[in-house]
């Protein structure tokens, strides 16, 4: 029986020496792990999923103008351009109360903004109502939005031409955005001669602290006034 032993182990030596001893192939060993992994389960190829979203980098450059795009108020306006912006010289505002706004002080402060720009414009204050050029009015207000953005994403799954197969991701973003309009109305014709308007997604700080961001809005929509 040792004799046995010691040619037993004397064949395995020699085996390996020459290089010939029995071992699992490649394709033996993977398949064993891979039963390993999953016991009892088959290899039935990539699974679907849902689509992910596809991480982008953009330029600091980018980053920077898209920024400032967020931070400045969008600015329109229109006109009635037969109307005889040379011959308007006073303006008076109109007094009515300003609904929908969470304090009355944010319509106190742009009703002082508007006068103080306008003053600063060349107009003037008409001492009587009735007398002025000009009735000037404005709105004020903030309202939720919604943002909706998509964009190609690759989802791993069997493509009919090969590759990955693409869909579409759909990013939505809540935020909420001022507005402020200022119309002027010639009291002699009683027609309106000009409109101005801005929008800007309101931050934290601006609804936290909203005389900047008035003052900003008014200073931006009255540099359009009177239209050149």
């Amino acid at each position: 029986m040792n004799g046995n032993k010691r040619a037993g182990a004397s064949s395995r030596s020699a085996a390996r020496e020459a290089g010939t001893e029995d071992r699992p192939s490649v394709t033996q060993t993977t398949d064993a792990a891979h039963d390993r992994r999953r016991p009892g389960s088959r290899n039935l190829g990539p699974s679907y999923g849902t689509a992910r979203r596809v991480p982008t980098l953009l330029p600091i450059g980018s980053a920077v103008v898209l920024a400032s795009c967020a931070a400045t108020p969008e600015i329109s306006n229109d006109y009635d351009h037969s109307a005889n912006f040379a011959a308007y010289h006073t303006f008076v505002l109109l007094q009515q109360p300003h609904r929908g706004i969470p304090s009355p002080l944010v319509a106190a402060r742009a009703e002082e903004d508007i006068t103080r720009e306008l003053l600063r414009r060349g107009f003037s204050a008409a001492a009587d109502p009735a007398s002025a050029d000009l009735l000037v009015d404005f709105t004020i207000g903030a309202q939720e939005r919604m943002d909706f953005s998509s964009y190609p994403a690759a989802y791993p799954g069997a493509a009919l031409f090969g590759g990955p197969n693409w869909a579409s991701n759909i990013d939505v973003r809540q935020y909420r955005e001022g507005t402020l309009a200022i119309d002027a109305f010639d009291l002699h014709t009683h027609r309106p001669v000009w409109y101005g308007r801005a929008k800007k997604e309101l931050t934290r700080k601006d609804l936290e602290q909203p005389a900047a961001p008035i003052n900003e809005a008014v200073g931006s929509v009255l540099s359009r006034f009177p239209p050149t």
